[in-house]
């Protein structure tokens, strides 16, 4: 039962007539002189990650808590995955790549010797290489269990069996024969069968051993998973029930040493090929974050700490659920959480206005605020009447103003496709200091519930009197420890951000005095599984599951990378799978286009390392996005890479876009006086298309020469501000979604080597200089 009531205001007028709350109930006398305290739970930009996802932690999440408990092989110290592999050699340097103190730093191998990396007791000391073959990645050829049989680090003359000048795993002896290394070969013929290469890379070593979950090496398949007892069986076959212990704590304690040794991953039941996902964790849920909520709300309660639960929007898209259900179960999802409120994400948008109101009014029914929207009656198609600008709660001692200000930097003012939005955009400083000024005599402290983004966030802190908290989101980072500004009222303002796709649950701790926040503490929770399923979430969740085809249609696998393909570049340029991405768009039969331009935010995560399936393309693209072309002349493409290199400038001169078929030079800081030239802030130094330079030290040499690009339905369409396509006549939507192409691109590409796609893109004596796309500052 909760401990506090809430008013929500639904009307403008309210602002300014404090009449409006003579009927505010569930307060009660308290000292103001004492400390009250207060616990908010924050969740932001959950995306539809309402069912479990794999994914590769990197760094931040591993700070989070969310490391895997399945490292590969080659990774001797256990850092989790191919973003951490210690020791990668870069040919054209010559120097080698480890993580000290936090950061990356690069020596040569003199300098890796003196520090003692390639001694006897390296590992012992967390001094590791893990690229033992100097190729630049860590894979299986890397591993230490396959022919480091003195486990020395070292590849001595003697392990080097077949005489290749390296140590890799045609080097290895089967763990449970004195034989080569031939678990892959099922009929013993002595050669690699099409049926025998499982991960589809045309030839056959240890990954494709049927084995390679055996992490222990005892040649059984430990704790497999029961899916209809919803358990495990523990060493002896048997059931992991509660009623076969004689008390809680060891029932427990029996669970826990299951999840963590079972070497059925995907909790099929068996152990095979599909449990080897090395350096992978399995995070997100909503029938875990209800078990983590639940036990947070009871937790205090318990101390009589009232509990309020804020989420910072965009609970639609990223996942295939919502592609098939509209937001259903993320609006439904929110409400059984008890979700006090939440402001409006520009993802909520994303089947449009009406599809937002229609989901909304089937499955809601918690507060949903936004205060910078005016909204027209006529168009608005139900949005005003499901929102509100603000809320009061009254929360034990503790009188709480919460003013909702929504995303509109990534809504294009207003644009929306396939008409209006029916509304428009107030400014957010302007907006939230009204609504402030307005709430501040009649409450203790003032939270502002955004989805702005941090550096508009950092802008309200700074610039709005009389802000206590703002809980955020939008950019998909975690600030912890929270970023306290100090307001132009003198007061602290602490700033929150609680991470993306459900990883983690944000927990702030606050003590208000006097009304002000006196003293705070925060944390994430990592949702992994090691957090047990709310058993009824889980049943709600059944139906859903079972319309989607979830464990056979989901699970088809559509291509195999041999490392983490990543969607964003160290040097703020085209990354790998941006230009995979754009290949496959580009060279698709119904595209046949010259070059390629998509934007790099449509490019929504990594693709880990091992087997790609269909849901992780629906985690990539979870937009339904469709292959547009149409002609460009050479005009017209520095207008579009003039507005590229603007719209970068703004974000620390980062690409934002991914590109094929060409090579391009964007300069976010040109000479003044070429700015004065060209109008603009940011330019084209160069592009060439083939062998055609376009555009050549900030001018255009091929003004009317035309060129057929490919691009996607939402740029084609004006979207993210790229009105200028939409403008084109010769636009022509293939119908082709980008998840098909890249599908289909898959099926022609042997090796999805990431390495492929990142260097030698361009001739080093041609625009881009190596790069598709080079960035200058």
């Amino acid at each position: 039962m909760k401990s506090f009531k809430i008013l929500v205001s639904f009307f403008f007028s309210c602002l300014f007539l404090t009449s409006c709350f003579d009927n505010s109930y569930g307060g009660a006398p308290v000292d103001e002189g004492l400390p009250q305290k207060l616990v908010i739970i924050h969740t932001t930009d959950t995306h539809g990650k309402y069912l479990p996802f794999w994914m590769e932690p990197n760094m931040f999440d591993r700070n989070m808590g969310l490391q895997s408990s399945n490292p590969p092989c080659w990774d001797l110290d256990y850092s989790g995955g191919g973003s951490y592999c210690n020791g990668s050699y870069n040919e054209a340097t010559g120097k080698y790549q480890v993580y000290e103190s936090g950061k990356y730093v690069y020596y040569t191998k003199e300098e890796l010797i003196e520090k003692g990396y390639y001694a006897t007791d390296s590992i012992e000391k967390g001094l590791v290489i893990e690229d033992i073959n100097e190729d630049g990645r860590c894979d299986v050829l890397d591993c230490q269990r396959c022919w480091d049989k003195n486990k020395n680090n070292i590849c001595d003359p003697d392990e080097d069996i077949d005489e290749h000048s390296g140590c890799s795993s045609g080097d290895c002896f089967d763990p449970y024969s004195t034989a080569y290394l031939t678990c892959w070969d099922t009929n013993k013929n002595g050669k690699c069968d099409k049926s025998e290469d499982i991960n589809f890379d045309n030839w056959c070593n240890v990954d494709d051993c049927a084995l390679v979950y055996d992490r222990n090496f005892n040649g059984k398949c430990d704790y497999p998973y029961d899916s209809a007892k919803r358990t495990w069986r523990d060493e002896n076959g048997k059931l992991i029930l509660r009623k076969n212990f004689d008390d809680e704590s060891a029932y427990n304690q029996a669970m826990i040493t299951a999840e963590k040794e079972s070497e059925d991953i995907n909790r099929d039941g068996k152990c095979d090929y599909s449990d080897y996902r090395p350096g992978l964790i399995n995070t997100g849920g909503i029938a875990r974050a209800k078990t983590l909520i639940d036990e947070i709300r009871a937790k205090h309660e318990r101390d009589n700490v009232p509990v309020l639960y804020l989420d910072s929007g965009d609970t639609f898209q990223g996942a295939p659920e919502f592609n098939l259900y509209k937001g259903e179960i993320e609006m439904l999802s929110m409400q059984k959480l008890g979700v006090d409120a939440m402001v409006i994400g520009n993802h909520e948008f994303d089947n449009g206005t009406g599809g937002l109101v229609s989901a909304y009014k089937k499955s809601g029914g918690f507060p949903m605020l936004a205060s910078n929207y005016l909204f027209d009656p006529e168009s608005n198609k139900g949005l005003m009447d499901i929102s509100s600008p603000y809320l009061i709660a009254f929360a034990g001692g503790v009188t709480v103003g919460i003013v909702g200000v929504a995303n509109d930097s990534s809504l294009n003012s207003g644009y929306q496709v396939g008409g209006s939005m029916g509304l428009n955009f107030l400014d957010p400083i302007e907006t939230t200091q009204t609504y402030v000024n307005s709430l501040r005599p009649l409450v203790d402290i003032v939270v502002v519930l955004s989805h702005q983004g941090l550096d508009r966030d950092y802008a309200i802190a700074e610039k709005v009197k009389g802000v206590d908290l703002i809980l955020g989101g939008h950019h998909h980072v975690v600030l912890d420890p929270p970023k306290v500004l100090q307001g132009p009222d003198g007061r602290d303002v602490i700033v929150i951000h609680s991470g993306v796709n459900l990883k983690v649950i944000g927990e702030l701790e606050i003590a208000v005095q006097n009304k002000r926040i006196v003293w705070h503490k925060y944390k994430t929770i990592p949702v992994t599984e090691k957090v047990a399923e709310n058993g009824d979430f889980a049943n709600m969740l059944k139906p859903y599951i079972q319309g989607l085809d979830y464990s056979q249609y989901l699970q088809k696998k559509v291509g195999y990378a041999t490392s983490t393909i990543v969607r964003n570049d160290p040097a703020n340029g085209d990354s790998p799978l941006g230009n995979i991405v754009t290949d496959a768009m580009m060279n698709h039969e119904l595209a046949k286009a010259q070059l390629c331009v998509t934007n790099s935010m449509g490019i929504r995560a990594d693709i880990p390392t091992g087997e790609i399936t269909l849901e992780k393309l629906y985690e990539v693209f979870p937009f339904e996005n469709s292959i547009t072309t149409m002609y460009l002349s050479g005009n017209e493409l520095k207008t579009l890479f003039d507005f590229v290199a603007r719209k970068s400038a703004t974000r620390g001169c980062k690409t934002q876009v991914q590109v094929a078929g060409i090579g391009v030079e964007l300069d976010c800081n040109p000479p003044e006086e070429l700015q004065k030239k060209h109008n603009s802030y940011a330019l084209t130094k160069c592009l060439q298309i083939g062998n055609t330079v376009v555009i050549d030290n900030y001018e255009v040499l091929q003004p009317n020469l035309l060129f057929k690009m490919a691009t996607n339905d939402y740029m084609g369409r004006g979207g993210s501000g790229f009105y200028m396509l939409e403008a084109n006549t010769t636009r022509l939507d293939t119908s082709v979604s980008l998840r098909d192409a890249v599908i289909d691109f898959f099926d022609q590409v042997v090796e999805l080597n990431p390495i492929l796609w990142s260097q030698n893109q361009t001739k080093p004596d041609e625009c881009g200089r190596g790069k598709r796309i080079l960035m200058i500052n």
